[in-house]
Order: structure tokens, then C-alpha cells, then sequence
């Protein structure tokens, strides 16, 4: 805002939207108020704008509240919506129909601090809270799926489907930054054998409608940790921790 005037432009957080409604609000109330000093007692203009400046009030307070819950996605500060945006315009259908066969049970999983993973296989990992999302632009796609059927892993869900939207700058792996260690090392043990760039994590925002975990060939520019023959050698050795944290840390690519 400059010299008493908005600057759209320069309006890209929620608090410049709500501070501009606001002065909005006032400016228009003002106005209201102001030409019905202007006329003369008895005139029912007068009368029309005190009402329509009363009424102005909670009719602001009824729009603000839709927009701070409906639509508190679209309120995002702009980096953040264009993540949100990137994976959620992508369409997604469901594969109940393709996942018959599957049988995942539905246990409570515990605490397990480790810095190893020796005696768990992903086919024994409870995988049905994670929901698992895979590009329809891959050309591989039912390779992929079938390497992770065989694994015991589940994709539940497809998007970026091939008629509506263009494939990725990078093929790039996101996955949910709180799923556990042996979950991450059972998905790259079976993704990393096909052309993929790379892997990042990253946190869903539950209130933009994010309900999935990992996106394989995921959209948005973010940083990842590159894939390699050496990351390969960790993953399929017993797969320690901090090797592969330290790993990460030194093989990192921008977009």
C-alpha cells in the first residue's frame, strides 16, 4: 500500500487480503456514512445508507468466515499455494477396482526407535495408512506397479493422467517427511531401479485437502536427494540411518 492506495501486486500474503478487506470495509462504510450526513434529515436515501452501512458489517464477517474455512487453501501465501497447487490440479482416480487382491491388515504401529533395518521386509510393514499416488505419465507405469505389488505396496491412486497435463520437469519421488525410516528404504529399494532423478520429503498441509503420502513423479520445484549406484548399495545393504541421512545431505540437486 502506497499514498493511501492498494498495490495488488504487492498483496501476497493472507494478512495484506484480510488488512485490505478491512480497509475496504471502511472506506466503504465511510462513504456511506459520510453522503448520508450529506442529505438532509427525512430523505429516505438517508435512511438506505445508515442500513446499508450496518448491514456491510456482518455481511464482511459472514464472507471472511467462508473464506478463512471453505476456501483456506486459496488463502495460502503464494510459495505454499503454488505447492499445493502443482500436486492438487493434477486429476487422481482412485484403482479400488485394480486393488482386489490386496490385503493389508489394519494394525496400530508402535514406536520401533531404531537405527537399522534387519528383521522387517516391506511385505510385513503395515502399509494401509499411507496413501501411495503414481504419474500416469510414466511410461513404465505397470512395471512400476507391478514391482511394488510384488513388494507388498499399495498405490491407491493416479494423477497427472496423460490426456489433461504435461509430465514433470523431473521425475522426482515425494514422500510424507513423517513416514518411518523402514517405510522410505522399502519404497526406494523398489523405485530405485527405475529412472528416477530423485527423491525429497516434504509435509502435507492437511487444511489444503492433502491426503497423500507419496506422489511418484510428484510436480513442483523443490529440491531432492539424487538417485545413484551408491545410494543403491546402502538400500540394499542393511540399511542404516544415519549412512543414508548422510547420504542425503551430500547428494542434494535443485529443479
Amino acid at each position: 500500500m502506497s499514498n493511501g492506495q492498494i498495490d495488488p501486486h504487492k498483496v501476497t500474503k493472507p494478512i495484506q487480503l484480510l488488512g485490505a478487506w478491512l480497509l475496504g470495509l471502511t472506506v466503504i462504510n465511510g462513504s456511506f456514512l459520510g453522503a448520508a450526513v450529506a442529505i438532509s434529515a427525512g430523505q429516505w436515501e438517508r435512511s438506505a445508507l445508515i442500513v446499508a452501512a450496518i448491514a456491510n458489517v456482518p455481511i464482511f464477517l459472514i464472507a471472511l468466515f467462508v473464506l478463512q474455512t471453505r476456501f483456506r487453501a486459496e488463502l495460502q501465501e503464494d510459495s505454499f499455494y503454488f505447492q499445493y497447487i502443482s500436486k492438487k490440479t493434477e486429476a487422481v482416480v482412485k484403482l479400488e477396482s485394480l486393488s482386489t487382491t490386496e490385503v493389508f491388515p489394519k494394525t496400530v504401529i508402535g514406536q520401533q526407535p531404531r537405527s537399522k533395518v534387519t528383521e522387517q521386509t516391506s511385505e510385513s510393514l503395515d502399509w494401509s495408512r499411507w496413501v501411495i499416488a503414481l504419474n500416469d505419465h510414466r511410461e513404465d507405469f505397470l512395471e512400476i506397479r507391478k514391482a511394488l505389488q510384488a513388494a507388498g505396496i499399495p498405490v491407491s491412486l493416479i494423477f497427472g493422467l496423460t490426456n489433461q497435463t504435461k509430465p514433470p520437469k523431473q521425475w522426482v519421488i515425494s514422500i510424507n517427511s513423517g513416514m518411518r525410516f523402514e517405510y522410505v528404504v522399502a519404497l526406494l529399494k523398489v523405485l530405485i531401479n527405475f529412472s528416477f532423478d530423485g527423491f525429497n520429503r516434504w509435509e502435507p498441509v492437511q487444511e489444503a485437502g492433502e491426503t497423500e503420502d507419496v506422489y511418484i513423479g510428484s510436480y513442483g520445484d523443490r529440491s531432492y536427494v539424487r538417485f545413484s549406484a551408491q545410494l543403491k548399495a546402502i538400500l540394499d545393504a542393511e540399511a542404516d540411518e544415519i549412512v543414508f541421512q548422510h547420504y542425503c545431505l551430500k547428494n542434494v540437486s535443485e529443479f
